[in-house]
């Protein structure tokens, strides 16, 4: 396991967030309808991959783009909590390579399994034992599972 600067992404979450008692997602409604991040599928569009917006507005915190091109398919996760992006490779091709460095160039931190998966802390919300980064930046659900 790898240690993370849990101190940056507590800025990001908290002022997201605003109350960690009684978490506001209206960042997420006012994230939704301005399309942030579609410029980035439609980026992606003109390297020949099909994208699918796949965004769950009742469990996302992130737009989800589900990338498909020469057989290979991944999971892309752009958070609307700060400047991170998840990569879940869901069929492995040489062209799920390039995903990486192109959202990188968006200027979003690409974050590691390993970092998504450590826990954030006690109970920051009602009802939510043991949340892992991933949920508070991207999703309430599971994260996808790699091939």
């Amino acid at each position: 396991m790898l240690p993370y600067d849990r101190a940056k992404f507590k800025k990001y979450i908290l002022y997201a967030y605003s109350n960690m008692a009684e978490p506001d997602y209206r960042f997420v409604v006012a994230a939704l309808g301005s399309a942030q991040y579609l410029e980035i599928g439609t980026e992606f569009e003109d390297r020949g991959f099909t994208v699918q917006d796949d965004t769950e507005p009742n469990t996302d915190v992130c737009r989800t783009l589900i990338l498909s091109k020469d057989g290979g398919q991944a999971c892309v996760k752009l958070s609307f909590v700060g400047p991170f992006a998840a990569v879940f490779i869901l069929k492995r091709a040489p062209s799920m390579q390039g995903i990486s460095p192109a959202l990188n160039a968006h200027g979003l931190e690409v974050l590691s399994n390993d970092v998504l998966v450590q826990p954030f802390g006690t109970d920051p919300f009602a009802g939510e034992t043991n949340p892992v980064l991933y949920n508070l930046l991207f999703s309430w659900d599971s994260m996808p599972i790699e091939n």
